[in-house]
């Protein structure tokens, strides 16, 4: 079974992510195996590449997707892709190492920021994120994957943008709104262990896989 999503699928600020993590719970009723592409930080972009190759090289395997938060994006430079959000370029000012006296710096933060200023705006977030739920569920479609897709819907960000009239609401499933039942913004942590629980038990309840 694929696992693929961010730090809410990796399991961050957990004590025993390995085994409090809703992947570990998911999989134990379900009792098969786990190929675990979670990521803390990855964008909505690097997420849905992860799963398609993953079932393009290894074949079709139940899937659990996690989308993330709108404002990360996959940048391809010569040297590969990197990952771009509004975090990440501020690192320059305090990554500092007293030390050596240099900072660590953040490849193509300049690019970074002059598109956060410039270019990004709160609809091209939410485009980007159904984006990328319609290419995943139609490739889905076609190679006959069975999957569920869960949200991390802490960003208010995910009710904008023009491509979500070509998507069905019932099938994202915000971990917050419909899991969780509870109102969460940005920067008030990852979900703990006994909402994980909850969270496996929502997937459980909503899928039928045959593993």
């Amino acid at each position: 079974m694929i696992f693929a999503g961010c730090s809410y699928t990796w399991g961050d600020e957990l004590r025993n992510r390995l085994t409090e993590r809703f992947i570990h719970h998911v999989s134990k009723h379900y009792k098969t195996e786990v190929t675990d592409l979670s990521q803390c930080g990855a964008s909505n972009d690097f997420i849905v590449n992860r799963a398609l190759h993953e079932i393009k090289t290894n074949g079709v395997q139940p899937t659990v997707l996690q989308l993330t938060v709108p404002t990360r994006i996959e940048y391809y430079a010569e040297d590969g892709p990197h990952l771009f959000c509004p975090y990440r370029f501020r690192q320059d000012n305090s990554n500092f190492n007293f030390r050596s006296g240099n900072k660590k710096k953040v490849p193509h933060s300049l690019a970074m920021s002059s598109y956060y200023r410039w270019v990004w705006n709160k609809t091209h977030g939410g485009e980007n994120l159904y984006k990328n739920l319609l290419l995943f569920e139609q490739f889905a479609k076609v190679h006959n994957v069975p999957y569920i897709v869960l949200f991390n819907d802490c960003d208010p960000l995910a009710d904008l943008g023009y491509w979500r009239n070509l998507m069905d609401d019932s099938t994202m499933h915000c971990i917050y709104k419909d899991i969780l039942k509870i109102i969460q913004t940005p920067g008030q942590g990852h979900p703990n262990a006994l909402q994980h629980k909850t969270i496996a038990e929502y997937i459980i309840a909503h899928t039928d896989f045959d593993c």
